[in-house]
């Protein structure tokens, strides 16, 4: 076999390995305009549950989720969620996931965040919640550790951080539902009707994303190649050029 036959199939081979295995699992950006073309819905579908989806102040493209009323489109935050004397409660729930055909290290779920609420005046977390949940059974039940915007809930997984200037990057591990179908909920929740002229919530760019087990698939998105291998598929091709160049 000549060296640049083996230089070749070496290149080949490695690409291959390094490429098959990252993938894209799931992604939303809610740019279709609405809950049921994003394949979301509310629980309950109730005039105090403000979960829609917004032209305001989404991170990327023009559409976001959005817990808010009173709002108008643009770049910079607005809106309110006060529908006093009711709380300002409610759950949008997501498709169900599968994650089944993926290595547990690298599960990864991702999305950004932003909370404008009353702890910025008020100082006192227990109010004006935002959380995400994760359920295995289509959203029948709902798991004991959220992703959470308050210090206060002891269970929390992940803090949710509010006040901010703009959105957070929001990372959570899925290595413990690997295997398994899941359904993400995105709660938010007054906890009374007052003080309630902020600009809510917004979820924009979730991402779930895996490693394939045993080099298939995974019946995810599509592979995306490690930066590795990117690099070694370009020192392999530049010592093949070399090669032809010697000849």
């Amino acid at each position: 076999m000549s060296k640049q036959r083996a230089l070749f199939l070496l290149i080949a081979a490695t690409f291959t390995a390094g490429s098959a295995q990252a993938a894209l699992i799931y992604s939303q950006g809610f740019e279709s305009g609405s809950l049921a073309g994003s394949g979301f819905t509310l629980v309950p579908s109730a005039a105090n549950n403000l979960w829609h989806v917004t032209s305001n102040f989404p991170k990327s493209g023009s559409k976001a989720l959005g817990f808010v009323q009173n709002e108008t489109a643009g770049g910079s935050p607005n809106g309110d969620y006060d529908v006093s004397p009711s709380s300002a409660v409610g759950r949008v729930v997501g498709p169900s996931i599968s994650l089944s055909g993926y290595q547990a290290a690298g599960l990864t779920l991702s999305f950004e965040a932003y909370l404008n609420n009353d702890v910025i005046d008020w100082g006192d977390d227990q109010y004006d919640r935002l959380t995400m949940w994760i359920s295995t059974d289509g959203g029948s039940t709902w798991g004991t550790n959220p992703v959470a915007s308050s210090y206060s809930l002891d269970t929390a997984s992940v803090f949710i951080p509010a006040n901010t200037p703009g959105y957070n990057l929001v990372t959570v591990d899925l290595s413990a539902w690997v295997g398994q179908s899941i359904t993400l909920g995105f709660d938010f929740n007054d906890y009374d009707p007052a003080y309630n002229d902020y600009d809510g919530a917004r979820v924009d760019n979730i991402l779930i994303q895996g490693t394939a087990s045993g080099g298939g698939g995974g019946g995810g998105g599509p592979t995306v190649p490690e930066p590795a291998t990117l690099a070694l598929l370009g020192l392999g091709l530049l010592g093949l050029g070399a090669m032809r160049r010697k000849r």
